[in-house]
């Protein structure tokens, strides 16, 4: 699975300050936390995420078709698991609530909307962040592939090559339409 690829980064990274676009269930965030405090006493976590501000409209715009859960519940999970962490959530579109965001973080992970729009949104505004991992980068199988000028970091990622390091991490998981879907290491050039 390429998640695991993820906990590979934070053990050789060791970031103290973990953000992510896409917080979902807590899932991830439960995972990085858990890799990030081998290395330090507390991190901290901040999320951003639709939660239950998330319609059947904005599922559609965003190509997702995940349960949603509520903001206050994934916080409280959260922070009952990790009570020496700082932990912060965000609820709303990504294309206003992370709009000029600045905060200093070590490494981000990108997996909210699917959009072109809100991943080069969500792109743009952690630009500043040293270390981001992309989801949703499509390849193609023997059944097809996602529309990649609607859908997926691909374009965003083409657009960074020239100004950034990108590695496409190698292992890949198949999507049920057809294609596969990998993560993409962004770091700055040396």
């Amino acid at each position: 699975m390429r998640y695991t690829q993820i906990i590979e980064l934070i053990r050789k990274y060791q970031p103290l300050k973990l953000l992510e676009v896409g917080t979902w269930r807590g899932q991830r965030a439960e995972e990085m936390i858990l890799e990030a405090m081998k290395h330090h006493a507390s991190v901290t976590y901040l999320g951003f995420d639709l939660f239950e501000d998330a319609t059947e409209e904005t599922d559609a715009k965003e190509f997702n078709v995940k349960k949603h859960y509520e903001k206050d519940v994934v916080r409280n999970y959260l922070r009952q698991k990790f009570p020496v962490c700082d932990i912060q959530l965000v609820r709303g579109n990504t294309n206003e609530t992370l709009k000029g965001f600045k905060g200093e973080y070590d490494f981000a992970f990108i997996d909210g909307g699917h959009s072109i729009e809100t991943i080069q949104n969500d792109g743009d505004n952690t630009a500043h962040i040293p270390i981001r991992v992309f989801d949703d980068y499509y390849i193609e199988d023997e059944i097809g592939c996602p529309d990649i000028t609607k859908v997926g970091c691909n374009q965003y990622i083409e657009s960074l090559k020239s100004k950034y390091k990108i590695e496409i991490l190698p292992d890949a998981d198949p999507i049920k339409q057809g294609g596969k879907t990998q993560l993409v290491l962004v770091t700055k050039q040396c």
